[in-house]
């Protein structure tokens, strides 16, 4: 999964200058996280 993340992040500014575009794609990463969270408890891992 290491390599679709890290183009997105060099591919895509997340925090764009334009509201609604800014907030469209903190949006679509809040999605992926409540997706990995519906997935797997992290909560198990060690610190």
């Amino acid at each position: 999964m290491r390599q679709p993340i890290d183009a997105f992040f060099d591919g895509v500014l997340v925090m764009a200058p334009e509201p609604e575009v800014r907030q469209n794609r903190l949006a679509l990463l809040q999605g992926v996280v409540d997706l990995v969270f519906q997935v797997a408890d992290f909560s198990r891992l060690a610190a």
